[in-house]
């Protein structure tokens, strides 16, 4: 579990976080500790640093999974699915776990039309590593650009990757991947294109590879 986010911190605990065994010898400046908050060698380095620092966690587990998401969409930028305990409910998803991520919380699957540039952002909880699944295929997307059809989003061809610290996530960590729209036309993966603040669309299976 990730280090606390206030209080007392000391370095035996940070060494366990990185991976070592507790009562070993260790320094600050050992690459494990460093990697922990993406620290250069030699950098300077204070306790207060590791507050919240969470190791990185590999991804295992069985990787094919199919399940539907019902889209939601609300304020303009948003469609797909957006769990109830993280930031705000959006939609509905037949899966709450990611098998093919460790069995991970399913946070969000949404995209951004109209103001936004995203086809497709993937958010679960933990920080975890960019390996073990392949691609999110979607079926029934919607849109100028999409018109209507089945498409395929490989993990290696994501446009970002990010781990990041959010109070919002059962643990305290999100991991992020994001695909951006092809081209500058407004268009949803998820949902049915319209100018509605808020309500439902159609129903997308998702095929994790």
């Amino acid at each position: 579990m990730a280090l606390p986010t206030s209080g007392a911190i000391n370095l035996n605990e940070i060494h366990v976080e990185a991976g070592g065994s507790s009562g070993t010898s260790c320094f600050i400046n050992d690459s494990d500790i460093r990697a922990l908050i993406s620290k250069a060698s030699e950098a300077q380095s204070d306790f207060a640093d590791f507050y919240g620092a969470r190791a990185e966690q590999t991804s295992t587990g069985t990787v094919a999974q199919s399940f539907v998401v019902n889209a939601g969409y609300s304020q303009y930028v948003t469609w797909g699915f957006r769990a109830s305990n993280f930031v705000g409910s959006v939609g509905t998803s037949g899966a709450s776990t990611i098998t093919g991520i460790s069995g991970k919380s399913l946070l969000q699957l949404t995209s951004g039309g109209f103001f936004g540039n995203i086809a497709v952002q993937l958010v679960v909880d933990d920080k975890m590593s960019n390996a073990n699944w392949n691609s999110i295929t979607i079926t029934n997307c919607s849109g100028p650009s999409w018109n209507s059809t089945t498409n395929t989003f490989n993990r290696t061809s994501a446009d970002s990757f990010l781990q990041s610290q959010n109070s919002s996530a059962p643990s305290g960590w999100t991991t992020t991947w994001t695909w951006n729209m092809p081209s500058t036309t407004t268009y949803q993966t998820f949902g049915t294109y319209n100018t509605a603040y808020v309500g439902s669309g159609p129903n997308h299976t998702v095929t994790f590879a």
